[in-house]
Protein backbone atom coordinates (compact mmCIF):
# COMPACT_ATOMS: atom_id res chain seq x y z
CA UNK A 1 0.00 0.00 0.00
CA UNK A 2 3.01 2.37 1.08
CA UNK A 3 4.27 1.68 -2.54
CA UNK A 4 1.52 2.42 -4.26
CA UNK A 5 1.37 5.94 -2.82
CA UNK A 6 5.13 6.71 -2.99
CA UNK A 7 4.45 5.70 -6.87
CA UNK A 8 1.63 8.00 -7.17
CA UNK A 9 3.41 10.80 -5.47
CA UNK A 10 6.38 9.88 -7.27
CA UNK A 11 4.41 10.54 -10.76
CA UNK A 12 2.51 13.65 -9.15
CA UNK A 13 5.91 15.28 -8.91
CA UNK A 14 7.19 14.29 -12.30
CA UNK A 15 4.11 16.28 -13.64
CA UNK A 16 3.80 19.03 -12.08
CA UNK A 17 5.95 22.37 -11.82
CA UNK A 18 8.95 23.58 -8.86
CA UNK A 19 6.29 25.18 -7.05
CA UNK A 20 3.63 22.22 -7.08
CA UNK A 21 6.64 19.67 -5.55
CA UNK A 22 7.42 21.80 -3.13
CA UNK A 23 4.42 21.80 -1.78
CA UNK A 24 3.58 18.07 -2.17
CA UNK A 25 7.27 17.69 -0.42
CA UNK A 26 5.44 19.94 2.40
CA UNK A 27 2.74 17.75 2.71
CA UNK A 28 4.45 14.88 2.64
CA UNK A 29 6.53 15.65 5.55
CA UNK A 30 3.66 16.49 7.60
CA UNK A 31 1.72 13.55 6.73
CA UNK A 32 4.84 11.62 7.95
CA UNK A 33 5.38 13.56 11.40
CA UNK A 34 1.55 12.79 12.14
CA UNK A 35 1.54 9.30 11.53
CA UNK A 36 4.53 9.47 13.94
CA UNK A 37 2.35 11.09 16.07
CA UNK A 38 -0.29 9.04 16.54
CA UNK A 39 1.79 5.91 16.85
CA UNK A 40 3.19 7.84 19.94
CA UNK A 41 -0.11 8.46 21.11
CA UNK A 42 -1.48 5.17 20.84
CA UNK A 43 1.97 3.87 22.14
CA UNK A 44 1.59 6.21 25.14
CA UNK A 45 -2.37 5.53 25.65
CA UNK A 46 -1.64 1.46 25.69
CA UNK A 47 1.10 2.10 27.82
CA UNK A 48 -1.11 4.21 30.14
CA UNK A 49 -3.42 2.11 29.98
CA UNK A 50 -2.00 -1.32 31.43
CA UNK A 51 -0.28 0.69 34.63
CA UNK A 52 -3.57 1.25 35.23
CA UNK A 53 -5.24 -1.94 34.87
CA UNK A 54 -1.92 -3.29 37.12
CA UNK A 55 -2.81 -0.76 39.94
CA UNK A 56 -6.62 -1.25 39.83
CA UNK A 57 -5.73 -5.60 40.14
CA UNK A 58 -3.33 -4.96 42.92
CA UNK A 59 -6.31 -2.92 44.78
CA UNK A 60 -8.52 -5.23 44.42
CA UNK A 61 -5.86 -8.22 45.88
CA UNK A 62 -4.97 -5.28 48.54
CA UNK A 63 -8.76 -5.37 49.75
CA UNK A 64 -9.65 -8.94 49.54
CA UNK A 65 -6.44 -9.27 51.90
CA UNK A 66 -7.93 -6.70 53.95
CA UNK A 67 -11.05 -8.09 54.12
CA UNK A 68 -10.24 -9.84 57.52
CA UNK A 69 -8.80 -7.53 59.14
CA UNK A 70 -11.87 -4.99 58.84
CA UNK A 71 -14.01 -8.08 60.14
CA UNK A 72 -11.94 -8.62 63.42
CA UNK A 73 -11.96 -4.71 63.94
CA UNK A 74 -15.82 -5.21 63.76
CA UNK A 75 -15.78 -8.12 65.77
CA UNK A 76 -13.79 -6.00 68.64
CA UNK A 77 -16.12 -3.47 68.52
CA UNK A 78 -19.12 -5.22 68.94
CA UNK A 79 -17.18 -6.79 72.33
CA UNK A 80 -16.23 -3.65 73.35
CA UNK A 81 -20.05 -2.26 72.76
CA UNK A 82 -21.41 -5.58 74.92
CA UNK A 83 -18.61 -4.87 77.73
CA UNK A 84 -19.95 -0.91 77.98
CA UNK A 85 -23.35 -2.65 78.06
CA UNK A 86 -23.18 -5.23 80.53
CA UNK A 87 -21.09 -2.73 82.87
CA UNK A 88 -23.84 -0.19 82.83
CA UNK A 89 -26.73 -2.69 83.54
CA UNK A 90 -24.09 -4.03 86.42
CA UNK A 91 -24.53 -0.65 87.61
CA UNK A 92 -27.89 0.18 87.54
CA UNK A 93 -28.89 -3.16 88.79
CA UNK A 94 -26.47 -2.24 92.08
CA UNK A 95 -28.04 -0.52 94.69
CA UNK A 96 -26.71 2.93 95.82
CA UNK A 97 -28.31 2.63 98.74
CA UNK A 98 -29.04 0.46 102.01
CA UNK A 99 -31.44 0.55 104.60
CA UNK A 100 -30.70 -0.42 108.35
CA UNK A 101 -32.53 -1.22 111.63
CA UNK A 102 -29.94 -0.65 114.64
CA UNK A 103 -31.17 -1.16 117.82
CA UNK A 104 -29.93 -1.93 121.32
CA UNK A 105 -27.64 0.36 123.43
CA UNK A 106 -27.41 3.29 120.89
CA UNK A 107 -28.43 6.74 121.15
CA UNK A 108 -31.25 6.68 118.62
CA UNK A 109 -32.86 3.53 117.48
CA UNK A 110 -34.52 3.01 114.35
CA UNK A 111 -34.09 2.67 110.63
CA UNK A 112 -31.26 4.31 108.64
CA UNK A 113 -30.48 5.34 105.21
CA UNK A 114 -27.06 4.88 104.24
CA UNK A 115 -24.59 4.75 100.96
CA UNK A 116 -24.26 0.83 99.95
CA UNK A 117 -20.43 0.19 101.06
CA UNK A 118 -21.14 2.07 104.59
CA UNK A 119 -20.04 -0.46 107.82
CA UNK A 120 -21.97 -0.77 110.51
CA UNK A 121 -19.56 2.06 112.64
CA UNK A 122 -21.39 4.18 110.36
CA UNK A 123 -25.02 3.00 111.01
CA UNK A 124 -24.07 3.57 114.74
CA UNK A 125 -22.76 6.70 113.85
CA UNK A 126 -25.98 7.94 112.42
CA UNK A 127 -27.83 6.56 115.29
CA UNK A 128 -25.80 9.01 117.47
CA UNK A 129 -23.33 6.65 119.22
CA UNK A 130 -23.51 4.28 121.63
CA UNK A 131 -24.62 4.52 125.12
CA UNK A 132 -22.74 4.79 128.28
CA UNK A 133 -23.57 1.13 128.75
CA UNK A 134 -23.13 -0.17 125.50
CA UNK A 135 -20.71 -3.24 125.07
CA UNK A 136 -18.40 -1.87 122.26
CA UNK A 137 -16.27 -4.64 121.24
CA UNK A 138 -19.18 -6.89 120.59
CA UNK A 139 -19.76 -6.12 117.42
CA UNK A 140 -17.62 -6.18 114.54
CA UNK A 141 -18.04 -2.42 113.52
CA UNK A 142 -15.62 -2.68 110.33
CA UNK A 143 -18.70 -5.10 108.25
CA UNK A 144 -20.08 -4.11 105.67
CA UNK A 145 -23.85 -3.58 105.51
CA UNK A 146 -26.67 -5.26 103.79
CA UNK A 147 -29.73 -3.90 102.84
CA UNK A 148 -32.84 -4.75 104.98
CA UNK A 149 -30.08 -5.70 107.99
CA UNK A 150 -30.82 -5.53 111.53
CA UNK A 151 -28.06 -4.60 114.01
CA UNK A 152 -28.45 -4.95 117.54
CA UNK A 153 -25.91 -3.31 120.42
CA UNK A 154 -25.74 -5.14 123.36
CA UNK A 155 -25.13 -3.57 127.09
CA UNK A 156 -21.93 -4.79 129.02
CA UNK A 157 -24.64 -6.51 131.41
CA UNK A 158 -26.03 -8.38 128.45
CA UNK A 159 -23.14 -9.90 127.20
CA UNK A 160 -21.29 -10.68 130.90
CA UNK A 161 -24.63 -12.35 131.96
CA UNK A 162 -24.41 -14.36 129.05
CA UNK A 163 -28.18 -14.51 129.26
CA UNK A 164 -29.44 -13.53 125.90
CA UNK A 165 -27.15 -14.16 122.22
CA UNK A 166 -26.85 -10.90 120.19
CA UNK A 167 -26.00 -10.31 117.03
CA UNK A 168 -26.56 -9.12 113.55
CA UNK A 169 -30.28 -9.88 112.55
CA UNK A 170 -30.04 -12.29 116.11
CA UNK A 171 -31.69 -11.36 119.10
CA UNK A 172 -33.13 -14.23 121.48
CA UNK A 173 -32.93 -14.52 124.89
CA UNK A 174 -31.89 -17.57 126.77
CA UNK A 175 -32.48 -17.87 130.79
CA UNK A 176 -29.31 -18.80 133.07
CA UNK A 177 -29.99 -22.36 132.92
CA UNK A 178 -30.49 -22.19 129.07
CA UNK A 179 -34.24 -23.87 129.15
CA UNK A 180 -36.20 -21.02 127.55
CA UNK A 181 -36.54 -17.65 125.67
CA UNK A 182 -37.38 -14.48 127.13
CA UNK A 183 -40.49 -14.67 125.41
CA UNK A 184 -41.60 -17.43 127.19
CA UNK A 185 -41.17 -16.32 130.58
CA UNK A 186 -44.32 -16.63 132.90
CA UNK A 187 -45.58 -13.58 134.17
CA UNK A 188 -46.91 -12.19 137.88
CA UNK A 189 -49.48 -11.25 138.94
CA UNK A 190 -50.74 -7.62 138.03
CA UNK A 191 -46.77 -7.09 136.56
CA UNK A 192 -47.69 -6.85 132.74
CA UNK A 193 -51.31 -7.02 132.33
CA UNK A 194 -51.01 -3.93 129.72
CA UNK A 195 -47.96 -4.79 128.51
CA UNK A 196 -46.09 -3.07 130.77
CA UNK A 197 -43.77 -4.42 133.43
CA UNK A 198 -44.65 -2.98 136.54
CA UNK A 199 -40.87 -3.04 138.08
CA UNK A 200 -42.30 -2.74 141.56
CA UNK A 201 -43.78 -6.30 141.25
CA UNK A 202 -41.94 -7.79 138.40
CA UNK A 203 -39.95 -11.19 138.71
CA UNK A 204 -35.60 -10.97 137.65
CA UNK A 205 -36.82 -13.03 134.51
CA UNK A 206 -39.58 -10.45 133.74
CA UNK A 207 -36.98 -7.43 134.63
CA UNK A 208 -34.85 -8.97 132.04
CA UNK A 209 -36.93 -8.77 128.64
CA UNK A 210 -36.50 -4.99 128.85
CA UNK A 211 -33.96 -3.28 126.27
CA UNK A 212 -30.88 -3.15 127.76
CA UNK A 213 -31.56 -4.96 131.31
CA UNK A 214 -29.98 -7.99 132.18
CA UNK A 215 -29.12 -10.48 134.74
CA UNK A 216 -27.18 -8.36 137.19
CA UNK A 217 -29.18 -5.13 136.44
CA UNK A 218 -32.22 -6.62 137.01
CA UNK A 219 -30.78 -7.37 140.50
CA UNK A 220 -29.79 -4.27 141.06
CA UNK A 221 -33.71 -2.82 140.53
CA UNK A 222 -34.69 -5.80 143.21
CA UNK A 223 -32.42 -5.16 145.46
CA UNK A 224 -32.99 -0.76 145.21
CA UNK A 225 -37.09 -1.37 145.51
CA UNK A 226 -36.47 -3.90 148.53
CA UNK A 227 -34.05 -0.99 149.99
CA UNK A 228 -36.50 1.69 149.22
CA UNK A 229 -39.77 0.68 149.58
CA UNK A 230 -40.30 0.04 145.75
CA UNK A 231 -40.19 2.81 143.27
CA UNK A 232 -42.21 5.76 143.66
CA UNK A 233 -42.49 6.40 140.06
CA UNK A 234 -40.64 5.23 136.72
CA UNK A 235 -38.17 8.29 137.10
CA UNK A 236 -37.03 6.16 140.24
CA UNK A 237 -35.21 3.74 138.10
CA UNK A 238 -32.51 6.09 137.01
CA UNK A 239 -31.20 5.67 140.93
CA UNK A 240 -30.11 2.01 139.87
CA UNK A 241 -26.41 1.75 139.09
CA UNK A 242 -25.77 1.61 135.66
CA UNK A 243 -29.23 2.88 134.77
CA UNK A 244 -29.05 6.10 132.91
CA UNK A 245 -31.33 8.76 131.23
CA UNK A 246 -30.67 7.67 127.83
CA UNK A 247 -31.49 3.70 128.77
CA UNK A 248 -34.60 5.48 130.97
CA UNK A 249 -35.97 6.91 127.67
CA UNK A 250 -35.70 3.57 125.86
CA UNK A 251 -37.69 1.94 129.28
CA UNK A 252 -40.68 4.76 129.76
CA UNK A 253 -43.12 3.36 127.66
CA UNK A 254 -42.52 0.32 128.64
CA UNK A 255 -42.51 0.26 132.79
CA UNK A 256 -44.53 1.28 135.65
CA UNK A 257 -45.02 1.65 138.99
CA UNK A 258 -48.43 0.58 139.88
Amino acid sequence: MQKIKLNIIYRSLKSAGLLMRFVIIILLIMMTSCGQEDITIDTIRDDTTAVADEISDETKLSDVADTPNAYETDKSSETDTSSEQALHEDNLSAPEKVFVYICGAVSNEGVYELPCDSRIADAVEMAGGMTEDACSGYVNLAEKLTDGEKIYIPTVDEVESNDIKIGINEFSGITSSGSAGLSDFPASNDSSSDGRININLATKEELMTLSGIGERKADDIIAYREANGGFGAIEEITNVSGIGNTTFEKLKDKIKTD
